[in-house]
């Protein structure tokens, strides 16, 4: 079970005590940044599949069948339902236990890119690299919303950090976990994940092959003894048992729904959702260059730095710590990038790649490593510096303006911003670079506190979804689920606001009339303009409107409204 570390890249390294405070710290900030406040914005979008399907399973205590108002709906493996379970006290699932298994995850990621930084290079490229990536706009954000997106990136990391730690070497148990973790990963978002690992640590070894073979004479015999040797995580007795166990717990899960339900529906998703939209892509088709575009914004506010950092990653390939983060990355990459089928959050897994990139850059510019004047890294960090510092000023400009809402605490947070970023700049030039860096990061961090906290509170003034839900299951609260109905489908998050047993679903103005017919005195929930055309037409009388989701019509005329029925 010992790794062997006679040809091994990534050498084991002796924990010390500032090790263990660098990890307290990650996990205590990360959990800060990903935790607080996970129920002050209402639910958004696919969010309320995640917490409609587990609110369904817990009332109903089928686990093995997801539904939304009744109807099944396997678009996402159990894994990522079933991980919200545990956080559903008493049954009840709210904003913040939808949202747990992210942030847990996120936290998860960050611990991982710290683990991963430290042991490729030191510890303070570790701290630069977890810290920039929980700070990463984009990825504070998906840790903060209900999907199976960052449950989906910690796992792919957490493969990687198998690779590194053993698995590379020829470890049984680093490989056994490996091929583990890369099955447990196919049921998280679906086999994309798996099939990310293996193909970005491919791309790897066949670059450390091909390495391997220039130190000697080509001979088929020296292709096969560099072929095994740098991919035994593979072709070797301890790859065949990862394989044999990756298989087991594969089909296991795989066929578990199907034995409980007896539907093989999880199974047909799974390959359109997955193989299908990989290879013939029905949805979502973008060009193939759109990920250019997508990492710069998701990367941010740390963009400049990734652009100098890549700027001197020439020589990488000659250091193979160095060399396994620039390929996988290369790989998580190239494979999302092949896929017919594109989404901006789709590349997410590349975050914590892009990160220990950019933290390895800045921590060699702090510590004075190899080139010392790297003035690309410098006048990055000020321009950093000077867009945040306009960004405070935005933010006490946006305070005075009416029609926005806004709260005191946008005074004090701007001022900060733009004081701590100029003092930041200052100490940048005064070539005090570990202070200017350490406050530019806390300077994010204070801001991304405050904006995903108070900031969402002000915001969800706002929303109108939520309060005309909750209005409504307070209004029909002594109703029975069989005089409500929905009108041309519904929205997931209208439906777990409402917490009702499946309701009736009406497509057409005949179906309002039979509905009306069968229930005098019930009530309708629909679009507001629709059900306003289907009166003006005639086709509809005795439809009463309680009240809408806010005064007057939107401008697109979609908001919702509650409707009495009488003959």
């Amino acid at each position: 079970m010992k790794t062997d570390t006679t040809n091994t890249n990534f050498p084991e390294k002796k924990w010390l005590p500032l090790d263990f405070v660098y990890l307290a710290g990650i996990t205590f900030f990360s959990a800060l940044l990903t935790m607080t406040g996970l129920s002050v914005r209402s639910l958004w979008g696919s969010e309320g599949r995640w917490a409609e399907i587990v609110r369904e399973m817990l009332y109903s205590g089928n686990y093995f069948l997801p539904t939304i108002n009744g109807l099944m709906y396997f678009d996402k493996p159990l894994l990522s339902y079933w991980a919200i379970i545990p956080f559903s006290l008493n049954g009840t699932v709210t904003e913040a236990s939808a949202r747990m298994p992210s942030a847990l995850a996120g936290i998860g990621t960050a611990i991982i890119t710290f683990l991963i930084g430290r042991r490729l290079f030191e510890n303070r490229t570790g701290l630069v690299s977890s810290a920039l990536l929980i700070t990463s706009a984009m990825f504070l954000f998906w840790s903060r919303t209900a999907s199976a997106d960052i449950i989906n990136v910690f796992a792919i990391w957490l493969c990687f950090l198998c690779f590194i730690y053993g698995a590379h070497s020829g470890s049984s148990l680093y490989i056994i976990l490996l091929f583990g973790i890369g099955a447990i990963t196919s049921f998280c978002k679906g086999p994309i994940g798996t099939a990310v690992v293996f193909f970005s640590i491919t791309v790897y070894s066949i670059f450390e092959t091909i390495l391997e073979l220039r130190k000697h004479k080509f001979t088929l015999f020296e292709l096969k003894k560099a072929f095994l040797l740098k991919f035994r995580w593979i072709v070797s007795l301890q790859g065949l048992a990862g394989i044999i166990t990756g298989i087991i717990i594969f089909l296991f899960l795989l066929l578990l729904p199907v034995l409980s339900t007896g539907s093989w529906t999880s199974v047909e998703l799974m390959w359109k959702e997955n193989v299908q939209r990989f290879f013939r892509p029905f949805d979502h088709i973008e060009p193939f260059y759109v990920y250019f575009k997508y990492v710069p914004i998701f990367f941010a506010p740390w963009t400049l730095f990734l652009i100098a950092s890549l700027l001197y990653i020439k020589g990488w390939s000659k250091k193979p710590a160095e060399r396994f983060i620039v390929f996988i990355t290369l790989g998580i990459f190239l494979f999302f990038t092949i896929s017919g089928s594109r989404r901006s959050y789709y590349i997410l897994p590349i975050l914590p790649g892009l990160a220990l990139i950019t933290g390895k850059t800045i921590s060699d510019w702090l510590g004075n490593f190899e080139q010392n004047n790297r003035k690309i890294l410098k006048w990055s960090s000020i321009l950093i510096c000077s867009i945040l510092s306009l960004s405070g000023i935005c933010v006490i400009f946006a305070f005075f303006d009416s029609r926005i809402p806004s709260h005191p605490s946008q005074i004090a947070i701007g001022v900060f911003a733009t004081i701590a970023c100029i003092y930041a700049m200052i100490l940048l030039n005064r070539k005090t670079k570990a202070m200017g860096i350490l406050l530019l990061i806390s300077v994010v961090f204070i801001m991304e506190l405050w904006a995903f906290n108070v900031g969402m509170a002000v915001a969800e003034k706002k929303r109108t979804l939520r309060p005309f839900a909750l209005k409504t299951a307070d209004y029909l609260k002594d109703t029975s689920d069989d005089r409500i109905s929905l009108y041309k489908g519904y929205d997931s998050v209208l439906i777990f606001y409402l917490k009702r047993k499946p309701l009736k679903v009406l497509f057409s103005a005949e179906d309002i009339r039979s509905f009306q017919e069968a229930h005098n005195g019930g009530f309708l929930i629909g679009n507001l303009s629709s059900i306003n055309k289907y009166q003006a037409s005639g086709e509809l009388k005795g439809v009463t409107l309680i009240y809408a989701e806010k005064d007057g019509l939107k401008e697109n005329g979609d908001n919702l409204a509650l409707f009495s029925l009488n003959k």
